[in-house]
Parts: C-alpha cells; structure tokens; sequence
C-alpha cells in the first residue's frame, strides 16, 4: 500500500492513539495504518508499544491535535 502525502484522518487518529497510549489495545484493523505510519516514519517501536518520532509530533502538532502523552 502506498503512503499518500499526508497521512489520513484514520492514520491521525492512530497517531493520538499511540500519543496517548502508546498504541495499547489498537484495534486489528487500525495495524495497516500503523504499519504505513511506521513505514513513513511517524512512528516507531516494537512488538504492542509504540511512539511517536519527532515527525509524527510535528504533524500532530501542526494540525493543533492535543494529546495528553503519560
């Protein structure tokens, strides 16, 4: 699957998803998304925890999306 230009509202929904837990309980069909995000390199981690890069911090900030990282 190719990665558009900017990532989807859904791919921005998993990005606050993974802000705010870590991608904790993500739902079977959000892991194509995440695995696109971490393609593109807004996303990195392993196994069931991820985190945001500086890249996927940015976008979510640029697009005025608070999360309340723990």
């Amino acid at each position: 699957m190719s990665f558009p230009s900017m990532p989807t509202d859904q791919q921005i929904s998993v990005l606050c998803d993974i802000a705010s837990n870590r991608g904790a309980h993500l739902p079977p069909d959000r892991l194509l998304d995440l695995m696109d995000l971490v393609a593109a390199d807004y996303v990195e981690g392993d196994d069931d925890l991820y985190k945001l890069t500086t890249k996927g911090e940015n976008l979510l900030a640029d697009r005025g999306v608070g999360v309340n990282e723990s």
